[in-house]
């Protein structure tokens, strides 16, 4: 199988676990870490078996007002994944798993959504066929945009959060 046909297989396989997990705790209006940490863990046998960190509690930014409109991923304090292309504002909460090796500037897919649920969904994913991605579900539902597309993996301080 080939690296793009293998990264397909498993960004279907970690789509339908998604849906799987909202279907198992019946139709939420809500996600907590508890739920969240969960579902990420879940995932575990079906990325390769690579061992996870915790997940962080994060936040995406999309921001049409900024100098250049864009959608950012921040947790603990540092904004770690950038896209330039927002049209509106919005500050969504949520937590965040890192499954594998992310270089600094290296240029990823990534794909935003709201599922049936409405949760915020947003997959970084890497190219390569390693399987190595960031994970973003938000804690309410909003009705966002679908978007797709690259960005580039970034690590520079959020000053906003540290306000």
């Amino acid at each position: 199988m080939s690296h793009s046909a293998a990264a397909r297989s498993s960004e279907a396989t970690i789509d339908a676990k998604f849906n799987e997990f909202l279907q198992s705790i019946g139709e939420p209006t809500e996600l907590n870490d508890a739920l969240l940490t969960r579902y990420f863990q879940s995932l575990q046998e079906h990325i390769g078996g690579q061992t996870l960190t915790s997940p962080t509690k994060s936040t995406l930014n999309l921001l049409a007002d900024s100098p250049t409109p864009m959608i950012t991923l921040s947790s603990g304090g540092l904004i770690i994944f950038v896209v330039q292309q927002s049209t509106s504002d919005w500050h969504i909460s949520g937590l965040t798993q890192v499954i594998g090796n992310f270089d600094l500037g290296s240029v990823f897919n990534y794909k935003l959504e709201s599922g049936r649920w409405n949760f915020v969904r947003l997959s970084i994913t890497s190219d390569d066929g390693t399987g190595d991605r960031i994970e973003f579900v938000s804690y309410l539902p909003h009705k966002v945009p679908e978007q797709s597309g690259t960005g580039t993996i970034v690590q520079f301080e959020d000053t906003e959060s540290r306000q």
